[in-house]
């Protein structure tokens, strides 16, 4: 830990986050200046992590909710993770997803979207409001949800962290603020997966396909970003990114075999293009563009 305070600055924001989840064992390490330092660090996310672990750790109970929604869905209360065994069923975490992106939701829409094919819709509503305040309150200090006039929401005074949130509010960065290189990538750090994986509500599906392009956009825009700052290997693994995303996209591919011919690795861009073209043509329909076959070919004229 002396070392990763020395070189705090120069830290990605990934190893930073590693560091943020740790926090409480650090302060029992005697590192409360590595702590400090992850408290005050400039991005958002690491001094949320780090923040949890510091209301653990002074306190049996928290302000604090923290919801992971890229990938398979993860509550955290302080820094406790919230079981599947407390939440008992699947709808009763997807209706606590639902309102953080949601913010005041009506009661009707609830039971319509989770409880539309049950008899007494109602009934399952507050037998799931109940369920998540036996499973998150006896840890927070406040109730988990408000209900006033026929709708629900979170309730404001719990200090919620929702990677979801954040994802969006880095993604919409202009890519030419000073910020979006930082910005971007943060964006990709938190995108661990697919939204909400393994939940098949309609909504959750169009959010996911929808956050699935912004984070191949966000991919291609660092990888334009990493060329601009003569980084073609950066440039390489974003743009291979955004193809894992959305392999329809072709300014990605076309990107990815510059920077390979960039990097003295023309065979790699030929078996590449040769790869991907076929996934296209075989699944998509879809032929080359001019601008590829033309980089495709002076790939295969570097080939020594």
């Amino acid at each position: 830990h002396l070392a990763a305070q020395q070189q705090f600055q120069f830290l990605s924001v990934e190893a930073r986050l590693a560091l943020a989840e740790r926090a409480s064992a650090l302060q029992q390490m005697g590192a409360q200046e590595l702590v400090r330092l992850l408290q005050g660090d400039p991005d958002n996310l690491v001094r949320a992590r780090t923040q949890v672990g510091k209301a653990e750790s002074n306190s049996s109970q928290a302000s604090t909710c923290e919801l992971r929604a890229f990938g398979m869905l993860e509550i955290f209360v302080g820094q406790e993770k919230i079981s599947e065994q407390k939440l008992k069923a699947s709808k009763v975490k997807f209706m606590l997803a639902y309102l953080a992106a949601q913010g005041s939701v009506s009661e009707d829409m609830l039971m319509d979207l989770f409880w539309g094919d049950q008899s007494n819709p109602r009934a399952c509503l507050h037998k799931a409001v109940s369920t998540l305040r036996s499973a998150l309150e006896p840890r927070l200090s406040c109730p988990i949800l408000l209900r006033e006039s026929g709708r629900m929401q979170i309730n404001p005074e719990i200090e919620l962290w929702h990677d979801l949130t954040e994802f969006r509010q880095s993604v919409a960065v202009p890519e030419t603020a000073p910020e979006a290189w930082h910005q971007l990538r943060r964006a990709l750090v938190l995108y661990r997966g697919p939204y909400l994986d393994g939940c098949y509500y309609n909504w959750a599906v169009l959010m996911r396909s929808e956050l699935e392009t912004k984070a191949a956009q966000a991919s291609f825009q660092v990888a334009q970003l990493a060329v601009t700052r003569n980084a073609p290997q950066l440039a390489l693994e974003y743009s291979l990114r955004c193809l894992e995303l959305d392999p329809m996209r072709q300014d990605a591919l076309l990107l990815a075999l510059k920077n390979h011919v960039s990097l003295g690795r023309p065979a790699a861009a030929v078996s590449l293009y040769e790869k991907h073209c076929t996934r296209l043509q075989r699944e998509y329909g879809v032929e080359p563009t001019t601008e590829l076959l033309r980089e495709y070919h002076t790939a295969k004229l570097g080939i020594t």
